[in-house]
């Protein structure tokens, strides 16, 4: 059996889907991708907040990971939203600051991460939830 047939359907498929017009997006895939993009930066700005305050060297470098990580996932949503010709909002933590940094200092480690941990399970639009 050879897989050439297949592989030509393929691209067949793959020229027909570039010539056709694009659908009108759904307005709330969009929204739901700046609401995820607001949540993920707020998260990058909290884990940075939280190294910066931790004195012990090997948590700080676990919470710079879990920064970097934040913020890779935000600039993959900042693309999406660029092919969707949707806006990227503007850095959720600049609006409040000092409210984040009063909070976490207020908070211990432990507090401060479920917190996180429930914000990131905020980020999810219901009509895209699994």
């Amino acid at each position: 059996m050879t897989l050439l047939p297949v592989i030509a359907d393929t691209a067949l498929v793959k020229e027909e889907m570039m010539l056709t017009p694009k659908a009108p997006l759904h307005p709330s895939l969009v929204a739901a991708l700046q609401d995820s993009y607001r949540s993920k930066r707020t998260i990058f700005h909290l884990y940075r907040f939280l190294a910066d305050r931790e004195p012990l060297e090997s948590r700080q470098e676990l919470l710079l990971m879990l920064a970097r990580n934040a913020e890779q996932s935000a600039a993959n949503d900042a693309t999406r939203l660029l092919h969707l010709d949707g806006t990227i909002p503007a850095d959720p933590i600049a609006l409040s600051d000092s409210l984040w940094r009063w909070l976490l200092v207020s908070c211990r480690l432990k507090t401060a991460m479920l917190w996180i941990e429930w914000l990131a399970k905020q980020s999810v639009h219901p009509e895209f939830k699994s």
